[in-house]
């Protein structure tokens, strides 16, 4: 058994050997869990149960538990683009001016590039990572 701390935000947090895990209540309802990038496939109706399934999959191997996120471009809720990736998140959004630009995991927004369209700009996304 794995000792979890609730923090502030709700989440509950596990420190060890396997580095961190971290079951959340999803916006959607239910909760869930995420450990180096990979989510508990089910949603459960509470934080016990899903931190019970983090368990499973941490300790015991079932790794049929849980799955990387969906990858490839998602519209966001703001009119833009996003990807998951494994440096973190690129995104693809729309000035004031009409034209579109690039915000990268690791140095924010791309400066000087600014593109006609939003496909020109995931297409520069999917070539740096």
């Amino acid at each position: 058994m794995l000792e979890w701390d609730q923090k502030d935000n709700g989440n509950y947090l596990c420190h060890g050997d396997h580095g961190v895990a971290t079951v959340f209540r999803k916006e959607s309802g239910g909760w869930s869990g995420v450990h180096d990038g990979y989510f508990l496939k089910a949603t459960c109706d509470d934080a016990e149960k899903a931190m019970n399934l983090m368990e499973r999959y941490l300790l015991e191997g079932e790794t049929d538990l849980a799955r990387l996120p969906v990858t490839g471009w998602q519209t966001s809720k703001a009119g833009g683009y996003y990807k998951k990736t494994q440096n973190g998140i690129i995104s693809v959004k729309k000035a004031k001016s009409g034209k579109w630009y690039l915000v990268l995991p690791d140095i924010g927004m791309l400066k000087g590039h600014w593109f006609d369209s939003a496909e020109s700009a995931m297409q520069e996304g999917d070539q740096r990572y």
